[in-house]
C-alpha cells in the first residue's frame, strides 16, 4: 500500500480543513482533485471511492477509505496526540470538542447547503428562493449561537489553545453569505477565523482551494 494519505478534494468544500490539518500534523499526503465541473464525482471510479459522490474522501495508507470531514478531523488529530490538536479522551475538554465538531457537521453544514444548493431541497423556483433565504437566516443564527459560547478575550473556541475545532469553524464561517454582517454581529468568532487563516497550514490550504486569505 501507498505510505501516504490521499485527499480527494474540491474547491471551497469540506476538504479545506482536512488538508490544513494534514499539514499541521506533518503527515505525508497527496491531493487528488475531483472535478465537479466535468462531472467526475459521478464517474464509476470515484463512486467506487465514495458512493455518495461527495468530497472530501480520504484514502489512508492502509488503503481504507474515510468520508465525512468531521470524522477525518477527529481521526487525524487523534493520530498525533502529542500535538494537542484535539483533546484526548482523558482531557475534560474532549466532550466539548466532539460536541462542537458534530454541531458544525450536522447543523451548520446542511444549513449552508440549503442556501448554496436550494434547488436540491425545493420542488420549484419559488420554493428554492424561500429555501435559500431561510438557509441564510438559519446559518447566521447558528453563527450567533456559537458567538455566545466564547468568553470575552478567549482566543480559540476551546480556550487558549488552537485545535481542529477552530479549523472546522473557520471553514464554516467562510460559507457565511454576508461577511460584513458576520464581523459586526459575531466579532469573537470572526477574530478566531482570522487567527486560523493566518496560520501557514491554512494559508497553504486556502491557496490550493483558490480562496482569498483575507476571508
Amino acid at each position: 500500500m501507498d505510505n501516504q494519505y490521499v485527499l480527494f478534494w474540491g474547491p471551497d468544500m469540506g476538504s479545506l480543513p482536512v488538508q490544513a490539518l494534514l499539514l499541521e500534523l506533518g503527515l505525508p499526503f497527496r491531493m487528488q482533485q475531483v472535478n465537479f465541473g466535468h462531472g467526475e464525482q459521478r464517474n464509476p471510479e470515484y463512486l467506487g471511492i465514495n458512493p455518495t459522490g461527495k468530497v472530501p474522501a480520504l484514502r489512508m495508507p492502509s488503503g481504507e477509505i474515510m468520508t465525512e470531514s468531521a470524522a477525518m478531523l477527529i481521526y487525524l488529530a487523534d493520530s498525533r496526540p502529542d500535538l494537542d490538536l484535539l483533546p484526548t479522551t482523558k482531557d475534560p475538554r474532549r466532550a466539548q470538542a466532539l460536541r462542537w465538531l458534530l454541531y458544525m457537521a450536522t447543523e451548520m453544514y446542511p444549513t449552508a447547503c440549503h442556501y448554496y444548493e436550494p434547488t436540491a431541497y425545493a420542488g420549484n423556483e419559488d420554493a428554492a428562493e424561500n429555501v435559500a433565504l431561510k438557509g441564510k437566516q438559519s446559518f447566521h443564527a447558528q453563527c450567533c449561537y456559537l458567538e455566545t459560547q466564547m468568553d470575552p478575550g478567549q482566543i480559540f473556541f476551546l480556550g487558549d489553545n488552537f485545535t481542529a475545532v477552530d479549523l472546522y469553524l473557520s471553514t464554516m464561517l467562510d460559507w457565511h453569505s454576508d461577511k460584513s454582517q458576520l464581523v459586526v454581529e459575531c466579532p469573537k468568532i470572526s477574530v478566531l477565523a482570522d487567527c486560523v487563516r493566518a496560520r501557514p497550514a491554512m494559508q497553504t490550504a486556502r491557496q490550493t482551494h483558490k480562496m482569498n486569505n483575507c476571508g
